[in-house]
């Protein structure tokens, strides 16, 4: 999940609070990050899942573009039609 849709899901701005705190930093940067007005580096990120119970994964608070983007299936070159 990314970091605004948790931001949003806190319906309580104490809830949102208590989450900042727990991840060691404050509600106005994390609402930055999910502006996308912010990058996060991978200690945060991880200080993010940690303090979400893994709401928010790594991938999610490092790369939300790249969470948000379907991974295609790969392709087998090899196989032979019949």
């Amino acid at each position: 999940m990314h970091v605004k849709q948790v931001l949003h899901a806190y319906k309580c701005a104490k809830d949102r609070a208590l989450m900042a705190a727990a991840a060691d930093t404050t509600v106005s940067y994390l609402w930055q990050l999910a502006g996308g007005h912010r990058g996060c580096n991978r200690n945060m990120a991880e200080r993010l899942c940690t303090a979400t119970g893994g709401e928010i994964t790594v991938i999610d608070a490092m790369l939300p573009d790249l969470a948000d983007s379907a991974v295609p299936e790969p392709v087998n070159v090899f196989h032979k039609s019949a």
